[in-house]
């Protein structure tokens, strides 16, 4: 996050507004021999604790826990697509930034992967 915007300095403001975050519900990542394709299932502050060093989603325990911690926030500026939440079995993204008026949290938008088209 910079105070620019750049980089991904407007997550926070794209995807905490649930019109927005029903607006920009998709995500498409073009890769030399795939296009894979996310729909977003939620945004949410969250602890600033690194994400991929503590937890170890290989552990489905592991990864349901963290699932259930993301889907447990009640912050103003979270926001869930129920029809869309992943479970221990798909494959997510997850995109991270500061949190805007708390630099001790993060601000993450979550998606879960819906197609690879090769």
């Amino acid at each position: 996050h910079m105070k620019s915007g750049a980089y991904f300095g407007n997550l926070q403001a794209l995807y905490s507004d649930a019109e927005t975050f029903a607006e920009y519900s998709e995500a498409v990542i073009y890769l030399p021999d795939a296009e894979l394709h996310y729909t977003v299932f939620a945004a949410v502050p969250y602890s600033s604790t690194h994400i991929l060093y503590y937890n170890d989603f290989s552990s489905v325990r592991t990864y349901r826990v963290f699932l259930n911690s993301i889907y447990a926030v009640r912050n103003i500026g979270a926001n869930f697509n129920e029809e869309a939440l992943a479970d221990t079995d798909d494959t997510i993204l997850i995109l991270s930034t500061c949190l805007k008026g708390d630099n001790t949290r993060r601000y993450l938008v979550l998606f879960r992967l819906d197609e690879v088209i090769e």
